[in-house]
């Protein structure tokens, strides 16, 4: 009963999506010549929004002893508590930031508190290099979600594991950046599937409120604290998103409060008093003398050095060791189609007349063999309403196909028909199936259009 109420719930989801894609023209069609982040809506709709979605990237200060140190990056949310489940998000990082990557030599992508629930897809971005300028190269990457167990929370969406470059010096910057990015056939998403229009509201205050980029108002400035340790952060620029920053060379001691003064037999140190530290007064007395040493607070230790740690980690170096990740790859092989030949079997026919004469004839009909040549052409497709993948019908591939797709499959799991027409068009890896490999594979093609792919369904699906 709980399994088919959860597929039952992904079915209204897919649903849902599935007819916004087709029956929405206020907030531009979910495939749109260049569809703006702004989604058809003024501004001042916008910022009516009830929902208010807005993004934090990692804003890092570190010491130059961090050089060579693995550090991670986050990019999370706020506002939008079980309130999505679609997102496409387009993220570049600075390209001498080395990534960490899988077991496998692959790109490596881990989901956080807020899409743990949520299926995910990720794939690198050949296009983040159409980003280099004269101060900084890009490497990226695209991350989706889609429906799962529940909805997205707020929290951290995704993180992902960096090596800080063994040179790296004070005042170097590494920006970061969450960019809006659309197409013909793609647009990033950030909602939960639903017709209404408080759903379209929240994926267009995001992309013009809750990231910074050309469509947004607002323009991204490091922290005060942040530039007093690294000048250069007082020029980043504004459609940026975050950054991991070296240091510069004078130190960095913000005020944090009246200073502690302890008193010792030998010295005068001033230092900052540590959180919930406790200090013990001990006295000593030294056999055959009537000289007591004052109390001390470190044993053996004359003097001791002040240290200020700046909050939300800005001189704290933290090197976390990223996760070990195992994933299992799996291979379907598709039987290969062959026309085989067909012979036609010998006819021999004898007939016996009887006469009166008593004489008999014997007919014999010559052999005929017939064999139909021999073709390595696929046979026609039995359905020409729809491409491959092409669920809905509107000559383009994209995520609504793959949701499509999956709420077949949860139908047929479900003790539900299907159509042969849905069939013949949700089963791009002919394996007889419409299930959540094809849903896969059509997100596959999805990430690849939407990071620069130029092949037709067709020819990219005839690859798999």
């Amino acid at each position: 009963m709980k399994e088919k109420n959860y597929l039952s719930k992904i079915i209204a989801g897919m649903a849902a999506f599935a007819a916004l894609c087709h029956s929405v023209p206020t907030a531009a069609e979910c495939v749109d010549e260049q569809p703006s982040a702004s989604a058809g809506f003024t501004a001042a709709q916008i910022e009516s929004s009830p929902l208010k979605p807005v993004s934090y990237v990692t804003q890092l200060v570190l010491s130059a002893s961090a050089a060579g140190t693995q550090q991670k990056i986050d990019v999370s949310v706020s506002g939008a508590d079980g309130k999505w489940q679609y997102s496409n998000f387009h993220f570049y990082y600075d390209s001498r930031l080395q990534l960490s990557l899988d077991p496998f030599g692959d790109l490596y992508v881990e989901k956080g508190s807020a899409s743990e629930h949520l299926s995910s897809k990720y794939q690198a971005d050949p296009t983040a290099a159409e980003k280099n300028d004269d101060r900084n190269g890009w490497d990226g990457f695209l991350f989706m979600t889609f429906p799962g167990i529940s909805p997205g929370r707020d929290g951290v969406i995704f993180s992902i594991y960096v090596t800080i470059p063994p040179d790296a010096k004070p005042g170097d910057i590494y920006p970061l950046d969450l960019e809006y990015k659309a197409g013909r056939s793609y647009r990033d998403r950030f909602m939960s599937g639903s017709q209404t229009e408080e759903d379209q509201l929240m994926e267009a205050y995001f992309f013009t409120r809750g990231i910074y980029g050309p469509d947004n108002e607002n323009s991204f400035r490091a922290p005060d604290w942040d530039i007093a340790s690294v000048s250069a952060l007082a020029d980043i620029d504004p459609h940026y998103d975050g950054y991991i920053a070296i240091a510069d060379e004078k130190p960095y001691e913000p005020a944090t409060g009246p200073a502690v003064t302890t008193e010792t037999a030998a010295s005068v140190t001033t230092a900052a008093r540590p959180p919930a530290a406790t200090t013990s007064a001990t006295t000593t007395a030294k056999p055959a003398t009537t000289t007591t040493t004052a109390t001390t607070t470190k044993p053996a230790t004359a003097t001791t050095t002040a240290t200020t740690t700046k909050p939300a980690t800005a001189t704290t170096t933290t090197t976390t060791a990223k996760p070990a990740t195992t994933t299992t790859a799996t291979t379907k092989t598709i039987p290969a189609s062959t026309t085989a030949n067909t012979t036609k079997p010998t006819a021999t026919t004898t007939k016996t007349t009887a006469r009166p004469t008593t004489t008999t004839k014997t007919t014999t009909a010559t052999p005929t063999t017939t064999t139909s040549p021999v073709t390595t052409s696929p046979p026609p497709p039995s359905h020409t309403a729809k491409a491959s993948g092409d669920m809905n019908s509107d000559s383009i591939i994209d995520s609504s196909d793959a949701s499509e797709v999956l709420m077949v499959y949860a139908q047929v799991s479900t003790g539900e028909n299907i159509s042969e027409k849905e069939k013949a068009a949700g089963d791009v890896n002919a394996d007889g199936l419409v299930d959540s490999s094809d849903a896969s594979l059509i997100l596959s093609y999805y990430a690849y259009v939407s990071t620069g792919g130029r092949d037709k369904p067709e020819e990219y699906f005839s690859r798999i």
